[in-house]
């Protein structure tokens, strides 16, 4: 299986540039990284990642709703939400899942 292409959506500078990190450490392609939610949408679009990792707050954002929609359209294509405040992961179609180390992230990244 090919490294999977990610593009990264947060609002703390600071848990992006872990993630991406992190990300990259375990081989995974981070194709783009957006810290604003107004231009994440459109470069989604440009940049054909097979996996959007969107940093996630309590409630579903405009953002979540229309990222799940072009999943919806795109075959192959997952939204993956990680809400740190809780410590879930929501894969769309809104499976939850605990996460309690980083390895909980990157298995739903790679074998999902």
């Amino acid at each position: 299986m090919d490294a999977p292409r990610v593009f990264l959506i947060c609002v703390n500078r600071l848990v992006c540039e872990a993630m991406n990190i992190l990300l990259r450490r375990e081989g995974i392609e981070v194709v783009a990284v957006e810290l604003n939610p107004e231009q994440a949408l459109e470069k989604a679009r440009a940049f054909h990642p097979n996996i959007i990792l969107l940093e996630s707050a309590d409630d579903a954002t405009d953002l979540e709703i229309a990222l799940g929609r072009l999943v919806h359209e795109n075959r192959g294509l997952r939204l993956i939400s990680l809400n740190s405040r809780k410590n879930e992961i929501s894969i769309y179609c809104r499976q939850q899942r605990p996460i309690t180390r980083t390895q909980d992230l990157f298995e739903a990244i790679c074998h999902d």
